[in-house]
């Protein structure tokens, strides 16, 4: 039952009800999408009162992260802990017990968050496992243990919120992927209209690109924004086994680089032109505008950093000049390597550009996933400040400091942010940036210290 008392504890640990709608709008404006769709803002206003007190309670855990009250004035931090133990301490049990019901998997989702807010990794890594075995049982079984009262959208949400705690977290035991009987993507809101444009976003040829992008069907942003997500997971993955050691030829059809390039493809080939940045002028919009569509612009603007960001960490150049070349002991082909070196650039500068975008719209961004990726950005960023091209040079310069200034907002609320902004401060890769360009080019040793950084700062 919902409290009417005036102030926070364990004995009174319900808010009241009208300030309930205020956490469901915190959640709405700092957590939809951020990374996890997990909830319809639209609708999670009229069942927030009514779910289960441990789901309620978890989402008032992660929510007290970002917002608070003078109900909880002071006591934000027990609140959250007393929050977290209690819903944990049931749903663990009915998820040993395999229980796959809705309220249950949505539970593990929001603690798996608190925790790693927490820094709690190893637990929040356990209730990311428990939540994607749970679903895979649910979508094994032919009579899942989600009665009708639900509707599709809702268990889509959660479905591909596991999947997204799993690519964001855990992209190495990816138990979602390609997994039978996946439902499909959770609705999405349609693009607003009308749009404020300016010139500068129409600088393109009509000709060549309105009549063949017109027949592509719209999937929705969500949909497109998930699809690359689910691909930035093997990505990490595969940056992973490099760092471990696995060698392979990138340049050759059958690798795994190539692979992923050609899944990067198959995703931009059926991406509407709708959602790009050319039709949905995200910078000229006025604040109050990307505010009251939130719905559409937090999905948005996750779909092209990490449309950016996964083919820039795909062609890191110190995996391909440093790490590859250290396992298999051969050179890449030239044009192979100068193909990647410009991707990578090219795709970093966008991501850094994008994250300015969100600065000036004073659009906030909590979403660690995104952190993720920009960290990965930030390497090669590194390596381009030390171009011989001036240009080059003072543009990636320029790039990093708005990378770094975004990373020092993040990583107040999620410490393994935090742990990559210590990594790319340390004292020996500060002495390695310090070096002697030539120095930094002869040695070997120097050089893998660096990719090894790097490869870091792209995993969880």
């Amino acid at each position: 039952m919902l409290s009417e008392s005036p102030s926070w504890s364990p004995a009174n640990p319900e808010p009241p009800a009208d300030l309930l709608s205020d956490f469901v709008g915190a959640y709405r404006e700092k957590l939809y999408f951020q990374p996890l769709p997990l909830f319809d803002p639209r609708r999670l206003q009229l069942k927030i009162g009514t779910l289960p007190h441990y789901l309620r309670w978890s989402f008032l855990a992660l929510t007290l992260h970002f917002t608070s009250h003078n109900f909880y004035y002071g006591l934000e931090a027990k609140a959250i802990e007393y929050y977290t133990t209690s819903a944990r301490s049931i749903v663990v049990d009915m998820a040993a017990e395999g229980l796959a019901q809705l309220e249950v998997l949505q539970t593990l989702c929001l603690l798996a968050l608190c925790d790693h807010i927490a820094g709690k990794t190893s637990r929040a890594w356990m209730m990311v496992g428990m939540a994607a075995k749970l679903e895979a049982l649910r979508l094994f079984q032919s009579k899942a243990d989600l009665n009708t009262r639900h509707s599709d959208d809702t268990i889509s949400r959660c479905h591909w919120s596991i999947a997204i705690l799993e690519s964001t977290f855990i992209p190495n035991c990816n138990t979602l992927t390609g997994i039978t009987g996946a439902p499909s993507y959770p609705k999405s809101v349609p693009r607003p209209t009308p749009l404020h444009s300016s010139h500068g976003m129409k600088s393109y040829c009509p000709d060549l690109t309105d009549a063949y992008e017109g027949n592509i069907q719209d999937v929705g942003i969500n949909a497109t924004c998930l699809g690359y997500i689910s691909v930035w997971g093997s990505i990490i993955s595969y940056l992973r086994d490099i760092r471990n050691g696995a060698n392979e030829y990138p340049w050759l059809a059958t690798s795994r680089h190539n692979q992923l390039t050609v899944k990067l493809y198959e995703l931009e080939n059926i991406t509407s032109h709708r959602h790009l940045i050319r039709n949905a002028p995200f910078p000229d919009q006025p604040s109050e505008d990307l505010s009251e569509h939130r719905e559409y612009w937090a999905p948005w603007v996750s779909f092209q950093i990490m449309m950016h960001a996964t083919q820039a960490v795909l062609n890191n150049p110190f995996v391909q000049l440093v790490a590859l070349r250290r396992a298999g002991r051969n050179f890449q082909p030239r044009s192979f390597l100068q193909n990647t070196v410009d991707q990578a650039l090219f795709h970093a500068e966008w991501v850094s550009r994008l994250v300015q975008m969100c600065a000036d719209r004073q659009f906030g961004v909590n979403d660690p996933l995104i952190g993720q990726a920009v960290a990965g950005c930030v390497s090669i960023l590194w390596i381009f400040q030390f171009a011989r091209d001036r240009k080059v040079s003072e543009k990636a310069k320029e790039n990093l400091v708005t990378c770094e200034t975004f990373l020092g907002h993040l990583a107040r609320k999620w410490p393994h942010i935090a742990e990559k902004v210590t990594l790319y401060l340390s004292p020996t890769f500060l002495a390695l940036t310090v070096l002697p360009c030539e120095y930094r080019r002869k040695n070997i040793a120097a050089l893998w210290m660096l990719a090894q950084s790097w490869l870091r700062l792209c995993s969880p």
